[in-house]
């Protein structure tokens, strides 16, 4: 399945502290122009292939079953009655050892339903209202058949326990959890299922796990829901306390599986580790999902000996819809190789890092909004094709890493002794920055074609508004950065686009609105400062080389220039050579 995301980059008027943008018939900006639907604006579409997800086959879904006074298994306390075939009860124990549909409903005090079939048989159990505490392992417990389906009957409250002891066999391991399964495990139906997992975990199989529908609540010790192959989200509304993972796959042995796939329902987890770590790939096609691991953001536990991310996995995190909340001690998106968010509304406050990939993070749309974090985006390369991306970072918002340290790039071009690998394209999207330390952060090179860029930086000399070592090279797109003086670094002269760098004779207060106008007074660009700035750096196509501007602070001119190069500084400032790693 594909679908066309179309982009519109435009040029925006920032006259709030996190964008809000306006744009007119030209290339230049103004409070007054307000269509964003002209020939001058330049649109580009990017094709997304949605994956095909996690299939379902009609066993997965069917929620119908036909009652049966002989096929009804009562659970009674201390006993269990059952008067059909295919299944064998043993005091408060009974072994399920045909396949078909098994209806159950009753209390058992201390009991479990065993299922063990041989490996091409299914079967469906149907949890009519049930209530059962196992003292000595799950409640619940496939020995062996090729998938068991639990549905959760309609209107029925469904209550599973363990105890905080298994007994296991000599060196074994498992059965760990409170649902457990060696095959294949799909719950459906709509009904409520409680699981109270005081062993290990809540639910786990050593296969698929797929969560069709039904009101879910784990409380575990340890992980919520274990998939060692896969884990599938189509429905239903989940609500995870794990005291280790929310969500997690284990097969670290076969590359094509270890996946998950979330595609729409409800999902509520609070962890004492991660939301979701997953082995290989964890794709979000729809839903709603709200994550609060290691306490949340402002949480002082420690992450050095342990993850406390939100969503995490090795191989990728892509997301193209839904609705994201994560409030996390650790990274609140973090990925050993690739992250690519194609849509969706997510929400982000965390103790460390916000959206953090190894190799790269493609943000090609959808609404970002970083309410907290230590750095915003982080990774070797990111490409900011579209989107609505606001961040409020602690030290750096946009951080381009290549792990090597290089230093001083010098001048402000950047280059010199030695630069890194990291690259920062920004091809489309709104981006605003609010950072206490380098509001972009480039160990490497910046390129721009497109976009909206609105950085507001830091107050301190030793970090900078836009800091690279590399180039920064700008064909189309707007900038505008405010911040102290010391590190300031603009454009790179071979840049197409014009850019200028302003130096103030004195700080410029926190709430002040930076304008840039043309000769004829109009409007270029309008800012509201976050804090105090002591420069500011402008690229506009509506910056024109020979025309003469106008730099007015809250309406009163402060100064005025020629823009006579590709590269225009006005006034002096910088106190050391721009570039580098700091």
């Amino acid at each position: 399945m594909k679908y066309k995301i179309r982009i519109f980059i435009i040029t925006i008027l920032l006259l709030t502290l996190l964008a809000g943008c306006s744009s007119n018939n030209g290339n230049n900006i103004s409070d007054s122009s307000k269509n964003t639907e002209n020939s001058n604006n330049t649109l580009s579409e990017i094709d997304v292939s949605i994956p095909d997800g996690t299939s379902y086959d009609e066993d997965d879904t069917d929620v119908s079953y036909v009652e049966s006074d002989d096929g009804e298994i009562a659970l009674n306390g201390n006993s269990i009655s059952y008067n059909g075939e295919g299944a064998v009860v043993e005091g408060s124990i009974i072994t399920i050892t045909s396949p078909g549909e098994y209806i159950v409903g009753g209390k058992l005090n201390d009991g479990q339903i065993i299922i063990e079939l041989s490996t091409d048989e299914k079967v469906q159990l149907i949890l009519n209202g049930v209530d059962i505490t196992c003292k000595t392992g799950p409640a619940i417990y496939t020995v062996n058949a090729d998938r068991t389906i639990i549905t959760l009957a309609d209107g029925t409250t469904n209550t599973l326990t363990d105890s905080s002891t298994h007994a296991l066999e000599s060196g074994a391991d498992e059965p760990d959890a409170c649902i457990f399964s060696k095959n294949d495990l799909t719950i459906n139906g709509t009904g409520s299922l409680i699981v109270n997992a005081n062993y290990k975990n809540g639910i786990k199989t050593k296969d698929d796990l797929k969560i069709v529908d039904g009101n879910i609540t784990i409380t575990s010790v340890e992980d919520g829901m274990v998939g060692r192959d896969t884990v599938s989200v189509k429905g239903g509304t989940l609500n995870i306390n794990a005291g280790s993972d929310g969500i997690k796959t284990t097969n670290e042995e076969n590359t094509e599986k270890g996946y998950c796939n979330i595609e729409g329902g409800t999902t509520n987890i609070n962890c004492g580790n991660d939301g979701v770590d997953i082995v290989t790939d964890l794709t979000i096609t729809d839903g709603k999902i709200d994550i609060t691991s290691g306490d949340g953001s402002n949480s002082n536990l420690s992450v050095n000996n342990s993850s406390r991310k939100g969503l995490k996995a090795n191989n990728s995190i892509s997301v193209y819809d839904g609705t994201i909340v994560i409030n996390s001690r650790d990274d609140a998106i973090n990925c050993n190789n690739l992250i690519t968010i194609n849509g969706g509304n997510i929400e982000i406050s965390t103790g460390d890092d916000a959206v953090r990939a190894n190799t790269e993070i493609i943000i090609n749309a959808g609404q970002i909004t970083i309410l907290k974090c230590y750095e915003g985006l982080e990774s070797k390369t990111i490409t900011l094709n579209g989107g609505d991306v606001n961040i409020v970072a602690s030290d750096d918002g946009i951080n381009g890493t290549d792990g090597s340290s290089s230093v001083f790039g010098g001048g402000f071009d950047g280059g010199g002794f030695s630069s890194g690998t990291a690259v920062l394209e920004i091809n489309g999207g709104q981006i605003t920055v609010n950072a206490e330390g380098d509001g972009i952060d480039i160990n490497g090179s910046i390129v721009q074609t497109g976009g909206n860029v609105i950085v507001l930086g830091p107050t301190a000399n030793n970090n900078g508004a836009l800091d690279y070592d590399g180039t920064y090279v700008i064909s189309g797109g707007t900038v505008v950065a405010l911040g102290s003086s010391g590190m300031a670094q603009t454009a790179s002269t071979s840049s197409s686009q014009c850019s200028v760098i302003i130096y103030f004779t004195s700080t410029q207060a926190k709430s002040s609105v930076f304008s840039l106008l043309d000769a004829e007074g109009n409007e270029i660009i309008a800012v509201t400062a976050a804090k105090q700035y002591q420069s500011a750096v402008v690229s506009s196509a509506a910056l024109i080389v020979g025309q003469k501007y106008t730099v007015d602070v809250n309406e009163t001119q402060v100064n005025s220039f020629t823009q006579s190069t590709l590269c225009t500084t006005v006034g002096s400032g910088g106190g050391m050579i721009p570039g580098g790693r700091r």
